[in-house]
């Protein structure tokens, strides 16, 4: 099956994050809340529908370091490969770095351009041990069954956010009031929490 191009582009980058202890009954996600939009070679929207419906079409979430693209969601395998600052006084703990939802399906929205698109947020993703780091957004295509392919899933290609940092309770600078493009998928039945006013220190 020739699949049209497909490129995935951060609209709202993660800025900050409030590292959560294991069994904490109130967590901070990730803020704000990660929103990529697929973009496609397809002009036509009706031939876009067509495909969409016609694939499982999902973007994977992992965490990475400043100087590294390699997954280091487990500290266990991964603890050599990440720079001694990220890990400050955490770095005797063991266990997954990134919790939450990490993967993500298309929600076929229209967005502040008022055009139909492939959006896919992730309002759930926290951080367990202080540091600063990047997400990595796999996408991930699973052809139709109908189709004489193979329906194994293949990562179409990947795309790393910018640098945010995860603090400990003591010193997390709050959280934002949400975005116009979170709002304004949030109306259309998009799950993401909406605040209607900051909640930064000054």
């Amino acid at each position: 099956m020739n699949y049209p191009i497909m490129e995935l582009e951060i609209l709202q980058q993660p800025k900050r994050a409030c590292v959560v202890e294991m069994g904490e009954r109130y967590r901070r996600p990730i803020d704000p809340p990660p929103i990529l939009r697929l973009n496609t070679n397809i002009i036509d929207e009706s031939a876009f529908l067509e495909f969409m419906n016609s694939n499982v079409i999902a973007v994977h979430a992992n965490l990475v370091s400043e100087e590294s693209t390699e997954n280091i969601d487990n500290i266990v395998n991964t603890y050599s490969s990440l720079s001694r600052s990220t890990f400050n006084s955490f770095s005797k703990k063991e266990g997954r770095v990134l919790l939450g939802s990490l993967t993500a399906s298309c929600n076929i929205v229209r967005g502040l351009s008022d055009e139909k698109s492939c959006y896919f947020v992730f309002p759930d993703l926290y951080v367990s041990i202080e540091g600063t780091y990047r997400l990595k957004f796999s996408l991930v295509v699973i052809p139709s069954t109908s189709e004489a392919e193979s329906v194994n899933a293949r990562v179409s290609s990947y795309l790393i956010s910018d640098s945010f940092i995860a603090f400990p309770s003591s010193e997390f600078p709050g959280v934002e009031e949400s975005s116009l493009l979170s709002k304004t998928l949030a109306e259309q039945g998009v799950g993401i929490p909406i605040r209607n006013k900051s909640r930064l220190k000054r």
